[in-house]
């Protein structure tokens, strides 16, 4: 959880499109990926960015996908 608090979310905008696709049981290993799909700036300093998460079981077969918007703050290049 510490690398969380190191991230510059403002705050979550919607979860979208989430499916459990399979069970879990105890004692199952999963492994998630995280791909930015959409990064869209505005002139407050922020960033509205829209993500695709995914889980996978030992088998590597999908049990839980996600759409997250997220916004998040703009780092000053201009610096």
């Amino acid at each position: 959880m510490t690398g969380l608090r190191r991230l510059p979310v403002i705050a979550g905008k919607r979860l979208a499109e989430t499916v459990f696709l399979r069970p879990v049981r105890p004692g199952d290993t999963l492994t998630g990926t995280m791909t930015v799909d959409a990064v869209e700036f505005d002139d407050r300093g922020r960033a509205l960015v829209t993500s695709t998460g995914e889980l996978v079981n030992d088998d590597g077969k999908p049990v839980f996908r996600t759409v997250v918007e997220a916004y998040m703050r703009v780092r000053d290049v201009s610096a």
